[in-house]
């Protein structure tokens, strides 16, 4: 992290896997911006993750869903948790 530039950050590093992004953003950030673009608001709003790197777009959302696979830090900001992401969503459709 002392070699990136001061315009990125680190949005996690687990393992093997390393994501960086805009020193300025993050995905809560971009779902807020589809939301006012879109004129919705956090109760018309799904969010669907499985890494901390979602937290910030989970507090966007009213329907916030964390894949079971996903650390205790994102499930503690969702309301649901599923195995099977795909299925879930599919079912939701059919309500």
């Amino acid at each position: 992290a002392k070699f990136l530039p001061k315009t990125l950050r680190v949005a996690y590093n687990v393992g093997e896997w390393c994501e960086y992004t805009s020193a300025i953003s993050n995905k809560g950030l971009a779902v807020s911006d589809l939301q006012m673009r879109l004129y919705l608001s956090k109760f018309d709003t799904a969010a669907v993750g499985d890494g901390v790197n979602d937290i910030e777009m989970m507090k966007k959302a009213k329907m916030a869903v964390s894949a079971n696979r996903a650390g205790d830090e994102l499930k503690s900001v969702c309301l649901y948790h599923t195995e099977d992401v795909a299925e879930f969503l599919n079912n939701l459709a059919q309500e």
